[in-house]
């Protein structure tokens, strides 16, 4: 089944505002944007421990 430009549209917007609002929910309470750990092993497991608040 295609989906139309509406569709797709809607899709898409509702997929940025679940994945913003988690993105806003981390960086504010976890403070994850000034956080001085390097892109390493250790921050993507503080990353998962992290959603799983």
């Amino acid at each position: 089944e295609l989906a139309s430009a509406k569709q797709l549209l809607k899709w898409t917007q509702n997929y940025r505002g679940i994945e913003n609002s988690l993105h806003y929910h981390r960086d504010t309470t976890l403070r994850e944007d000034g956080t001085l750990i390097p892109s390493s092993k250790l921050a993507q497991i503080i990353a998962a421990s992290s959603i799983s608040l």
